[in-house]
């Protein structure tokens, strides 16, 4: 009998003291999961081992083992030499607390992906499901599929300072799937040499910014391009392409461009500013056929230049289109502005919903400077609801100064130079009257920019295009005084913060200093600005401008011509 009590006793010990251990192992996880001081910082080397801690001095050996380590504030350091070894993250950090997989600091690490196989649909660095995540410095190269790749519903990416190359997929960096506001930007990548597409935005709801890259030689198979914002659900919202330096994309396929923004569904707030695209299109697919949104996409800014197979230059793409596209400059493209739909409809012709053409400068395109044009028995509605091209400057060349086929203007005006050609397109179809305060000019190339052949396109003194331009919009109701609420005729030009995305535009009402934007309305066409000011009705409002006009072209005179980004030791652009 005591015998059994005494192996009961012992027993129960055993019991106590295995519940207490569990309970310390319990205590110390919770501690180190909730309450650790600090995040941690990994380390990953081709000379690891998963068994290490992942410290520096013992780094681990594999993606795999981080990713299922790392945690949200956490970054993962990873070393020099070329990997062989697919890059999966399946779980992201907090909005607060990102997880950062960078390139550890004076290490260059190529991610290879020459032996991973994965087919057209694969990818090197594979991004599933995750938010909150910085990929910072990684090269990503000789991918079956995309390089980089982001599946499903992922929120607040960053992807910086990349380089993806030679990766045969669809994009070089492909993003698809997320459906709630997305937060996410690509900025400073170097995006080259790719068979299909360079970066694109492929399904998705909105915000995002992609911004300072340099994208070029990518080969557009399969139509698709450089910069590609959309697919043919449309559906994309306040997405932002700016500052990019995209050249000699879309090199494989007859239909693809530097930068398309849109796809052919229905989208609202894309803005495309101070890109500079050289040989070859940017397109904007602005279609709202509901014709319930009051901008698909603002075009500003923009030097486009070169032409490279009878490409070159803008084209707006399907209908409705209510674009906007101001101060931007074309120069050497085949045709400089084609306004063209697949879309067959009788009667007056396509509405286009309101697209507009301000300030622009177009000089000296192969071709043609303007184009109406589409699918046989194309027509366009030419009255001004429809279509506003106004205040911008031409100097014509190539074959002729306008080709405007569209049943109601004459089919074709060759004259390249002649004011006779272009005092008859301003005068058709009156009343509602195109570019009636539109200029041409006969001044060469070199008397309007300051150094063309060096691609120098700010004004030259004395340039024909130097106080050019003419009012982006007006005041549109009875004078105020001390108002913040402006009402204009058109709040589309200019644009708020888009929920924190971006800096909210400084404009000029009257005779007023700059203000800055608050919030705009657009179904009211109001801008609420920060300073109260006074305007009468008829004002003038647009952005900041020198002299007594703003300029026609991408840059006032006053303002330094942004430098191409200088990224990584970026090749020089072609001459």
């Amino acid at each position: 009998m005591q015998g059994n009590v005494v192996a009961v006793a012992s027993a129960r010990g055993r019991r106590l003291r295995r519940a207490g251990l569990v309970a310390g192992l319990l205590l110390a996880t919770l501690g180190a999961r909730v309450g650790r001081a600090h995040a941690a910082t990994w380390w990953v080397a081709l000379d690891g081992d998963d068994d290490n801690p992942g410290s520096q001095a013992a780094p681990w050996r594999s993606f795999d083992k981080a990713a299922s380590t790392a945690a949200p504030g956490d970054v993962v350091n990873v070393g020099d030499g070329t990997w062989a070894e697919r890059l999966r993250i399946w779980q992201g950090g907090s909005t607060s607390a990102p997880i950062t997989w960078r390139a550890a600091p004076g290490a260059t690490p190529v991610i290879d992906g020459s032996t991973l196989g994965g087919g057209r649909y694969g990818s090197v660095v594979q991004i599933s499901g995750a938010s909150n995540l910085v990929i910072d410095g990684l090269a990503v190269r000789n991918s079956e599929g995309f390089g980089v790749s982001a599946i499903g519903d992922c929120q607040n990416l960053k992807l910086v300072n990349l380089e993806v190359d030679h990766c045969a997929g669809a994009g070089a960096v492909w993003i698809e799937g997320s459906i709630s506001p997305s937060y996410s930007e690509i900025r400073r990548c170097r995006i080259h040499d790719n068979p299909g597409g360079g970066i694109t935005l492929w399904q998705g709801s909105g915000y995002y910014v992609i911004e300072d890259n340099q994208v070029w030689n990518n080969a557009g198979a399969n139509n698709f391009d450089g910069i590609q914002v959309g697919s043919q659900a449309g559906g994309f919202h306040h997405v932002v392409v700016r500052r990019n330096l995209v050249h000699d994309n879309a090199t494989g396929d007859p239909g693809a461009d530097n930068i398309d923004m849109g796809g052919h569904g229905p989208v609202s707030h894309l803005l495309m500013e101070a890109n500079v695209a050289r040989n070859g299109e940017v397109q904007m697919h602005g279609t709202d056929p509901k014709g319930t949104a009051p901008v698909a996409l603002v075009m500003r800014f923009n030097t486009i230049t070169g032409s490279v197979g009878g490409k070159g230059g803008i084209v707006e793409y399907d209908h409705p289109n209510p674009s906007i596209i101001y101060s931007n400059t074309v120069v050497d493209a085949f045709n400089a502005l084609l306004l063209y739909s697949d879309d067959v409809i009788g009667g007056t012709g396509t509405d286009f919903g309101g697209l507009e053409s301000r300030n622009n400068l177009f000089v000296d395109a192969t071709n043609y400077t303007l184009i109406l044009a589409g699918a046989a028995g194309f027509k366009i509605d030419t009255r001004y609801g429809s279509i506003r091209y106004d205040g911008n400057l031409y100097r014509f060349g190539g074959t002729g100064g306008i080709l405007w086929s569209s049943g109601v203007y004459p089919a074709q005006l060759p004259d390249p130079n002649g004011a006779q050609a272009f005092a008859d397109y301003q005068a058709a179809n009156p009343p509602d009257l195109q570019d009636v305060r539109s200029r041409r000019t006969t001044v060469p190339a070199t008397s309007i920019f300051v150094d063309p052949a060096a691609g120098n396109y700010q004004l030259a003194p004395g340039s024909p295009a130097i106080d050019g331009g003419i009012e982006l919009t007006t005041t549109r109701t009875a004078s105020a005084t001390a108002s913040t609420r402006v009402p204009v005729v058109r709040a589309a030009f200019f644009h708020d913060s888009w929920d924190g995305l971006i800096a909210p535009d400084w404009i000029v009402v009257g005779s007023n200093p700059a203000v800055q934007v608050v919030s705009i309305d657009d179904a009211s066409n109001v801008i609420t600005v920060a300073t109260p000011i006074t305007w009468a009705a008829g004002d003038p409002v647009n952005l900041p401008f020198q002299g007594s006009a703003p300029d026609n072209g991408a840059f006032e005179t006053s303002t330094p011509a942004p430098a191409a980004p200088k990224l990584l030791g970026v090749e020089p652009l072609p001459s």
